[in-house]
Order: structure tokens, then sequence, then C-alpha cells
């Protein structure tokens, strides 16, 4: 039925077939664990005494730091990655 739809799915292997399960459902969680502070904003609002206005200030910088907090962690994901590389074959190299 899935390959009806999209002809590629009945070409790729079984482990590539894990790893798109696998990247949705990370997607999916990704995608819950950021609408949860809307599903819970009156909590929030209720719990630090903030105004709706307050609330939805609160809301939008998170939904605008969102995208820049994962582009700097990510660098520095890779720049840390590169440097842990270099210091293992530094090591190789010299002993």
């Amino acid at each position: 039925m899935i390959a009806k739809f999209f002809p590629w799915y009945s070409e790729i292997t079984r482990p590539q077939k894990n790893a798109l399960f696998s990247a949705w459902l990370g997607y999916v969680f990704d995608g819950f664990d950021f609408m949860l502070i809307f599903y819970i904003m009156y909590l929030i609002k209720a719990d630090l005494g903030l105004t709706d206005m307050e609330g939805a200030f609160l809301a939008t910088a998170a939904f605008i730091g969102r995208p820049f907090g994962g582009a700097l962690f990510g660098l520095l994901a890779v720049w840390q990655t590169n440097l842990a590389v270099s210091r293992s074959a530094g090591r190789q190299i010299w002993p």
C-alpha cells in the first residue's frame, strides 16, 4: 500500500527502513516536546503569575529561540567532535 504512493519505499533495505522509522519517531517526539509548552501554558502562567501577554512573549521567545539554539549547539557539537577526533589522531601519531 505505501509503495503505491512512495515507489522508493520498496527499494530500500530493512536497516534503511529502521533508520527511517527512527528518524521519524525522533521528529515526532521533538515536535511533541516543543508543543508541550503550549499545552501547559495556562499552568505556567498561573504558577509564575504571568499575564496573557507575558505568557505569549514566553512562548514566542521559545519558538524564535529554538532554531538559534539548535544552530549554536549543533556547531558546538561539531566543534567538540572535530576536537576529539584531532586529539585522538594526534595521540596515534605521537604517543
